[in-house]
């Protein structure tokens, strides 16, 4: 005997599957980082970025996943959808050239190979937020096919209003909060991350 939700209500369920979840309010800190980071980065400074720049990331702003799920609810629609931005739509240099376009600032991207960042110990998707190596077993999380949602009328904001939002939600923030311990590099914990990639380089 089947039993739980979707045993009883059969298609009528709805199997509601969201990606990652970003946005303003998110206590996980692991999209705000990207934001926060660009923002704070003075003139030509090195920032450490994962990958490259066409690297694949898949996301959802917390309000498209409220804004679809009451539309799915309304329409009485069931079956399982995937709740994310389309694969392949996003990458990692949309994510960072969206945070120089809101924060106004001009970084200067050290882009950090998967076999640096695992020589040099970094964790991707906790001290590189968004990044999973395409090697890694979790590649896939980044590519998850969204065709039901889309079809259904999922719609996804452009990424810099997320990043705008997320950036002005977090500067109002106590400074006391404003720390990144969650997800993210220390600015100590990146400095020497590049002075080891540097000096690797130059070797």
């Amino acid at each position: 005997m089947r039993t739980g939700g979707h045993g009883r209500l059969g298609d009528r369920a709805l199997l509601f599957r969201p990606g990652l979840i970003v946005g303003p309010h998110d206590p996980t800190q692991r999209f705000t980082y990207w934001p926060a980071r660009v923002a704070r980065a003075v003139e030509r400074q090195a920032v450490l970025v994962p990958g490259a720049v066409d690297h694949a990331v898949q996301f959802i702003d917390v309000r498209d996943v409220a804004a679809f799920l009451l539309r799915a609810i309304d329409d009485g629609r069931g079956g399982a959808l995937n709740v994310v931005s389309a694969p392949l739509a996003l990458t990692m240099g949309d994510v960072l050239e969206a945070c120089v376009l809101v924060a106004g600032t001009r970084p200067r991207w050290h882009w950090a190979s998967a076999e640096q960042i695992e020589r040099w110990g970094l964790k991707p998707w906790i001290e590189l937020p968004l990044w999973l190596s395409s090697a890694s077993e979790h590649a896939a999380f980044a590519r998850t096919d969204t065709r039901a949602a889309q079809a259904a009328g999922l719609a996804i904001r452009p990424i810099a209003q997320t990043v705008a939002d997320t950036l002005a939600w977090y500067r109002r923030l106590p400074s006391d909060q404003q720390a990144f311990t969650k997800a993210g590099l220390s600015p100590e914990r990146e400095a020497l991350a590049l002075a080891q990639i540097s000096a690797t380089a130059g070797a």
